[in-house]
């Protein structure tokens, strides 16, 4: 791919050597500066590490640099507000034809839930491509959602 003047990463899709191109105008430069090597290990990491990040959250965390005149570096978290009681809700809380009461977990049980960190456990990071995924039929094939028809014909067109 070189010698047509392309540029990208080189990883190992069942066993052969592609070139992947990820390159973008308009992507966030934080991100343009990360291969996708570093992205799956660094995303390996923090998967196998789940429960001692989220104790990390849980600390209280000392005032912010601005606050000092020092830039803060560009730091992405997840808030998820069915987690944490944030008074933002993404979904709406709507009542169901019939009731009174609106739909989702209360504030009382937000506030009242486990800490994240006794709620997580390690993950392990999927292989990229389903080649390289020995379980994949057999995960996708457990779902409750996909009918009969689909699961039975999945791995002939394959």
């Amino acid at each position: 791919m070189s010698r047509l003047g392309a540029t990208g990463e080189n990883i190992r899709v069942g066993g052969t050597r592609r070139t992947v191109f990820l390159a973008q105008r308009t992507q966030d430069p934080s991100v343009s500066v990360v291969t996708m090597t570093q992205a799956k290990n660094t995303l390996s990491d923090a998967l196998a590490r789940l429960p001692e990040l989220a104790k990390e959250l849980e600390k209280p965390k000392p005032a912010p640099r601005a606050m000092l005149g020092v830039p803060a570096p560009v730091v992405w978290e997840l808030a998820l507000d069915e987690l944490y009681d944030t008074g933002l809700d993404l979904r709406p809380r709507l009542s169901l034809i019939g009731a009174t009461a609106p739909t989702g977990p209360t504030r009382a049980l937000i506030r009242t839930a486990e800490p994240l960190s006794a709620i997580l456990s390690p993950l392990t990071l999927d292989p990229l491509t389903a080649v390289d995924d020995q379980d994949y039929f057999p995960r996708l094939e457990s779902q409750i959602n996909l009918p009969r028809e689909v699961k039975d014909q999945l791995r002939s067109y394959w």
